[in-house]
């Protein structure tokens, strides 16, 4: 990891998180955005190996962002930080394109191990987001994920949530 950028709209919740990003990933540069435009300003003059959204941003969503970042075709990992745990957000921004999607209500050491889980192939996924995603591959195909998850993927799932 390089380059990230953090976007939340928040102030004292970007310290915490820019805080948390340096402690998993040492000294990185961090580019910060309050705002979509702002995000889009930072995405049309440079490239990132992390991206990190909240979703509820004053003049858009994160779902907006990742869009465009996908248009874009960057090779960022796309990371929701988020404190929206239900499926009306989580199935969109996973749809969208996000890699891994984080809850903001973790303690600090297991985000900063989710976080550390990307350097390793690992998708960062906070416990709890694991375990919906474990239910609704569950429900069968009448559900929206795109893909039935594996055995595989099942148990991999299944560890992360524990």
């Amino acid at each position: 990891m390089n380059r990230i950028l953090l976007i939340e709209d928040f102030e004292e919740i970007r310290n915490w998180l820019a805080g948390l990003l340096r402690e998993a990933f040492g000294e990185v540069a961090i580019d910060e955005a309050a705002t979509v435009a702002q995000a889009f300003s930072h995405l049309n003059t440079k490239s990132y190996d992390l991206i990190v959204i909240d979703l509820n941003l004053p003049d858009g969503t994160g779902i907006d962002i990742l869009h465009r970042i996908k248009e874009q075709d960057s090779k960022a990992h796309c990371v929701v930080a988020t404190a929206y745990d239900d499926d009306a957000h989580l199935l969109p921004a996973l749809h969208a394109g996000a890699d891994g999607y984080l809850l903001k209500d973790q303690p600090s050491e297991q985000l900063i191990r989710d976080l550390l889980g990307i350097l390793s192939g690992s998708p960062p996924l906070s416990p709890p987001i694991a375990r919906r995603i474990m239910r609704l591959a569950k429900q069968g195909p009448a559900t929206s994920l795109l893909v039935p998850l594996t055995a595989r993927e099942e148990e991999v799932l299944t560890y992360i949530a524990i």
